[in-house]
């Protein structure tokens, strides 16, 4: 859990795919192992209601043992959710963790570095045309103990 908020992120859940290019990246650090099984949840918490359409979206999942750049990825990609559009705009109540998808494809997270990589360019855009600031954002540096990178690319990978 970050020990300092802001809400001054919106991509790549409160955006449009073109603002962030083709795809966008989070790097975590010292996440612990976990399984994911086809029809679990995948969520993410934030800090305020969507005000426009959540836009299709596709998140993959990858190891990695580096956090700073370069960040490679140590296993291929697994698509876990494909095409997801969450049932609610979100909320303001910290640490809920609302904004559900459903896994399509089971994956197994060994622990240690992990990638999310979330693309949307398959899709058309919703009605939203605006960068909705929703997402909780915490201090992101080596003395963190999770989230350390963000990225976007108009690749699939980071290398």
């Amino acid at each position: 859990i970050p020990t300092a908020l802001s809400t001054s992120n919106c991509y790549p859940l409160g955006g449009q795919e073109s603002e962030w290019g083709d795809y966008y990246f989070s790097i975590y650090q010292n996440i612990m192992p976990f399984e994911l099984k086809v029809g679990d949840i995948f969520s993410f918490d934030l800090s305020n209601a969507h005000t426009g359409q959540y836009q299709q979206i596709d998140i993959a999942l990858a190891t990695t043992i580096s956090v700073v750049a370069p960040v490679i990825e140590t296993s291929p990609y697994t698509q876990i959710v494909t095409g997801g559009v969450p049932p609610t705009k979100g909320d303001t109540v910290f640490l809920n963790f609302e904004l559900e998808y459903n896994v399509d494809v089971g994956y197994s997270f060994p622990g240690g570095g992990l990638i999310m990589r979330f693309s949307a360019f398959n899709y058309p855009y919703g009605s939203n045309r605006i960068c909705n600031q929703v997402l909780n954002e915490g201090i992101r540096d080596l003395s963190t103990p999770f989230i350390f990178r963000i990225y976007s690319s108009n690749t699939d990978t980071l290398a």
